[in-house]
């Protein structure tokens, strides 16, 4: 009888230490798998020293535009370079920008600007403006009126002519006073009226007028014209 040779059987023992071949050896780097502890080129390093994730944005140079506008403006257009200069003044704190102390200057000189227009115009409401109450009293429209057609006569050498045109005018400026609805108006067209009346009675008595009326006419004439025209006679 024939026997054939035995196949030797693995020992349990040999299977358990052979390694698997795809298992990764102990001690021994692997090929395509990370090591641990191992730098690792191509990836970013967390925490390594002096390393900075996200950079500060660096300040704009150059001056600030808003800074330049403002200061010249101030000078042309106070109100918006007032304005300009403010917002200049808070984008270059912000920004880092140069130009902080134009955009100062422009908010001095913007002030200096509307102040110096303030004092302008209440200037012109102190001259201009304190009679536009009584420019409209319906005593001054007639009184005008009586002193320009007076005024604009033509001249006579005839005496009765003289006094008739002054007799008018006399009897439409106590009109004009019986009109006024401000004291002043009322007394200023009267006292005009009373000269007219004094030079007719110096006509009608042959008499020679007092010196001083014609001076007296010229200050109570100069007088309506400050209360019924817009800026007055200056006087």
């Amino acid at each position: 009888m024939s026997t054939s040779p035995e196949t030797p059987q693995p020992n349990p023992s040999d299977q358990a230490a052979a390694p698997a071949p795809d298992a990764p050896q102990h001690g021994a780097p692997q090929h395509g798998a990370p090591q641990h502890g191992a730098p690792q080129y191509g990836a970013p390093q967390y925490g390594a020293p002096g390393a900075a994730p996200y950079a500060a944005p660096a300040p704009e140079q150059g001056t600030n535009g808003l800074a330049i506008a403002g200061l010249i403006l101030a000078f042309l257009i106070a109100p918006v370079g007032f304005v300009l200069s403010i917002i200049a003044l808070i984008q270059t704190r912000k920004r880092q920008q140069k130009g902080r102390g134009l955009a100062i200057a422009g908010v001095i000189v913007s002030v200096l600007s509307m102040l110096a227009s303030i004092a302008i115009v209440v200037a012109i409401f102190a001259t201009v403006g304190k009679n536009v109450a009584t420019v409209t009293d319906p005593g001054c429209v007639s009184g005008k009126e009586a002193i320009t057609k007076a005024a604009s006569a033509p001249t006579s050498t005839d005496p009765d002519t003289t006094k008739a045109q002054l007799q008018a005018a006399v009897d439409e400026l106590n009109a004009a006073a019986a009109k006024a609805e401000h004291d002043n108006v009322r007394q200023a067209m009267k006292a005009l009226a009373d000269d007219y009346s004094a030079i007719v009675t110096a006509i009608n008595t042959g008499t020679t007028p007092a010196s001083d009326l014609m001076d007296k006419v010229e200050t109570d004439a100069n007088k309506i014209d400050e209360l019924c025209t817009i800026g007055g006679a200056g006087k």
